[in-house]
């Protein structure tokens, strides 16, 4: 008998079938097919977003901004899989099918509230930035020079205003009418120096999930400009634009 896995995705569902009963008895979804199948995002800077916001919070300091912009960056991932995995699993005398979903207990809003406070975290930057600047003798123009250098704050200060005033801006910096949409939830499998391996793989008799180590359901989406054309995924552009500040605080030591 042959075990067919199916996952829904927003696009249908896709299909893993390759594995016979008696190849292994505990099949498992292995890493590699759910990032080949369900485009696994996995934050290239994930080591800083694991620091938590402490103590008093000064709006106008660079360090506690930072700080956070990592906590709420965090509240894209999920770890309760167990409680947002949804499997069906139906049986016949020549298959096994199991279907998963993911995000099973999440609240829409409460999505776009996180999208929004991310978002919004990473564009606000930018004044405590000139102040900063202003207080180290530094002209606050280079913040906007060093902004327009690149292409995902452009994009995120963008968004952010269109939030506030709605398009057409009087200032779009990216000329690209850049909006959020196709919001979904993704499963997210991450291994590295902290985690050296993860693991997703259910049960066959059960149908239950069985989760080892830094294994999370995710918050993605696409960027897309006015025409509607694909400009960067949600994962892409909130981590290039971390990594943009973070550069721009380096090379001028605020």
């Amino acid at each position: 008998m042959i075990t067919k896995f199916r996952f829904k995705t927003d696009n249908g569902y896709i299909e893993y079938k390759d594995r016979a009963e008696g190849e292994s008895k505990h099949p498992e979804v292995v890493p590699e097919v759910i990032e080949e199948k369900l485009e696994v995002f996995i934050p290239a800077s994930r080591k800083r977003l694991q620091k938590t916001l402490l103590g008093g919070f000064d709006f106008n300091d660079i360090k506690s901004r930072l700080n956070n912009l990592y906590a709420i960056l965090e509240t894209r991932f999920n770890y309760n899989i167990v409680e947002n995995v949804h499997i069906e699993h139906s049986f016949s005398d020549e298959q096994k099918e199991i279907s998963l979903s993911f995000g099973k207990n999440v609240d829409g809003n409460e999505t776009w509230n996180k999208i929004t406070s991310i978002i919004n975290q990473l564009a606000h930057l930018k004044d405590p930035l000139k102040k900063k600047f202003k207080d180290k003798g530094l002209e606050s123009k280079f913040v906007e020079i060093e902004i327009d250098s690149y292409p995902c704050l452009q994009i995120i200060i963008d968004i952010s205003n269109s939030w506030k005033h709605g398009y057409p801006l009087d200032k779009e910096r990216s000329k690209k009418t850049p909006e959020i949409t196709n919001v979904k939830h993704l499963m997210a499998i991450s291994a590295g120096e902290a985690v050296t391996s993860s693991y997703f793989g259910f049960n066959l008799q059960t149908g239950q999930p069985e989760v080892q180590g830094d294994v999370s359901i995710v918050i993605e989406a696409d960027i897309v400009d006015g025409d509607g054309n694909y400009v960067y995924s949600f994962s892409q552009l909130i981590n290039e634009s971390t990594e943009a500040w973070h550069e721009i605080i380096e090379k001028y030591k605020v």
